[in-house]
């Protein structure tokens, strides 16, 4: 976008130039035609101190982290309100999809074109109301404020895609975010679909579809990820990563048809928190490695933990020595077997 506004001043500046008499005399030129001049150069000047800055990589990530946090002005708007704002998404609204939101009739409502406007408007407490519909978002900011996010209708009907969204699509920084009834659809690659970088989300009756992402949810060190009712599929790598001292809830989840392993989840002996993946009635199938992937396990482990290999579901019980529990899950026809273990270098 910069560039592109760059060559149109460049071009515009080299016509008006060329317009001007070659004269020296003050009388022979035109005061407009100077005054738009010294304002393209202007603008040129303030292009490239742009472009200074996104070729820098730490400020561009800075950047890229706060752009759409920059709204002084309607985050003090919406501090008028005595109580939580609806900020309500959709490309155009009518009376009839208004009546889809059933919200209370003294409500505070806020209403927006694109998930990046309510996300960079809403304040700890609102709620986002994503209309039924396929929402391209290019970029998003990072989510830093205790909000939900909620898909009217089934999670089919609601799509978030993202348009040039960078190596992450959803960045989540807050102490407790919940998204509800959506499907999260890559339309082009990004290495994550979401990552959490502190605080807890709240995945509930959501469908993320990663086939063009190497991950589709990454859980780091103090994060928490709670799902309930969703799916997750076709990442091209694994599903799910959990890092060292990240916490993994799953209830009546299904993670299927990964590249490699359904879940990966990394071992660090003494970190604290442990490291813990909570499964209860999951099913992890259709991988094209293992249905669950442990890393860094140290050799000292092996005679407590047995590569399960055949198929079908149960607890696998050994687990519980690296803070894993399957309880009432199943892990079936995974190319590589149900479980397998990436020892950490002696």
């Amino acid at each position: 976008m910069v560039l592109h506004q760059g060559w149109e001043i460049r071009e515009r500046l080299d016509e008006l130039q060329a317009e001007m008499p070659l004269s020296d005399s003050e009388s022979d030129m035109n005061e407009e035609d100077v005054a738009q001049a010294l304002h393209f150069n202007m603008r040129l000047e303030e292009l490239s101190r742009e472009m200074e800055l996104l070729e820098n990589p730490l400020l561009r990530n800075v950047l890229v982290k706060n752009d759409f946090l920059r709204r002084p002005l309607q985050l003090e708007a919406a501090k008028k309100y005595d109580g939580p704002v609806i900020h309500m998404v959709a490309e155009c609204f009518t009376f009839s999809t208004l009546q889809m939101a059933k919200v209370d009739h003294d409500a505070y409502l806020e209403f927006h074109h694109t998930l990046g406007s309510a996300l960079s408007c809403a304040a700890s407490g609102d709620t986002v109301l994503l209309f039924p519909g396929i929402h391209t978002c290019i970029g998003l900011p990072w989510l830093e404020r205790d909000i939900s996010i909620e898909g009217l209708g089934d999670p089919g009907q609601t799509i978030l895609t993202p348009v040039n969204a960078g190596d992450i699509f959803i960045n989540c920084s807050t102490s407790t975010l919940s998204i509800s009834n959506i499907t999260i659809q890559s339309s082009r690659h990004v290495q994550c679909m979401i990552l959490l970088h502190s605080g807890t989300l709240r995945l509930q009756n959501c469908h993320i579809d990663a086939s063009a992402a190497d991950i589709c949810l990454k859980v780091l060190k103090n994060t928490e990820l709670v799902m309930s009712h969703c799916e997750i599929n076709s990442a091209m790598t694994h599903g799910i990563s959990v890092r060292a001292g990240g916490t993994l809830k799953a209830t009546g989840c299904t993670i299927s048809n990964c590249k490699e392993s359904g879940i990966a989840v990394e071992h660090q002996p003494d970190l604290q928190p442990e490291t813990t993946v909570e499964l209860l009635q999951c099913v992890v199938e259709k991988c094209e490695a293992f249905g669950i992937l442990l890393e860094n396990i140290p050799p000292l482990c092996e005679p407590e933990l047995v590569v399960q290999k055949e198929e079908g579901g149960g607890d696998v019980s050994s687990l519980s020595v690296v803070g894993i529990s399957t309880k009432d899950s199943t892990l079936k026809e995974n190319a590589m077997g149900r479980l397998g273990i990436k020892y950490a270098e002696s």
